[in-house]
Formats: structure tokens, C-alpha cells, sequence
């Protein structure tokens, strides 16, 4: 499918044409892909930020509530920039894994992320 189709489709989705008509535009800061062990923290800085999966599947941390299974083409996004990370797996993340630069070569399963305020 070309990228022309994709948008197309994306374009005739009823939010989006509510979203274009209030005014709503974002700002893509981030496209990854990740594969193995992964996570990734966007929180506190005071915009509104997105994460849609493009591709694969992640897990939702945030606080006060049980994580949240995301999979391709579901979007989250935080009115308030509440704190929260995506990652790999349902098991809390080590604080070491946050925002690691994702590898090179990608192998396995796959999750693609874009991310953006």
C-alpha cells in the first residue's frame, strides 16, 4: 500500500476531520522502532503528548493504574502530561532502560511508535 493510500484513509477518518476543524495540530518529535526490551518516558513537559503504535504492541504505565496492553494503530494521548512510560512489557521498566536509543538492526517482533506533542 502506498503512502499516498495510507494517507487518503487517514484523511476520511471522522476525528480527523473534527480535529482539523477546532484547530488541532500536532508536532511529531519522535518514529522509532524498537524490538527486544524497551522503554520509553515523554512526560513532564507540559504539552500534550501523543504515542500512536504503528506497528506491534507495548505496554502503558502510568501511575495509580494497572499497565495497559497497546497494539497497532491505537492511539493515547495526555490532556494534562500526566506521568506515564511505554514499554515492551507489562513488568515495570528498569529506570535503566528509559529512553535508550533503539537498535540499529531490528530483529523479532517489532513495535513502531510515533510520538509527539
Amino acid at each position: 500500500m502506498s503512502k499516498n493510500v495510507e494517507l487518503d484513509q487517514f484523511e476520511q477518518d471522522p476525528l480527523s476531520a473534527v480535529l482539523r476543524q477546532i484547530g488541532f495540530s500536532a508536532r511529531v518529535f519522535f518514529r522509532e522502532g524498537y524490538c527486544g526490551e524497551w522503554a520509553v518516558d515523554t512526560s513532564g513537559s507540559t504539552q500534550v503528548p501523543f504515542h500512536l503504535v504503528c506497528q506491534g504492541e507495548g505496554w502503558l504505565h502510568s501511575d495509580d493504574q494497572a499497565p495497559q496492553k497497546l497494539m497497532t494503530g491505537q492511539l493515547v494521548f495526555f490532556p494534562q502530561d500526566a506521568p506515564h512510560v511505554l514499554a515492551a512489557s507489562d513488568a515495570q521498566p528498569d529506570p535503566d532502560q528509559l529512553n535508550r536509543p533503539p537498535p540499529e538492526r531490528l530483529s523479532g517482533d517489532i513495535t513502531r511508535l510515533v510520538c509527539g506533542f
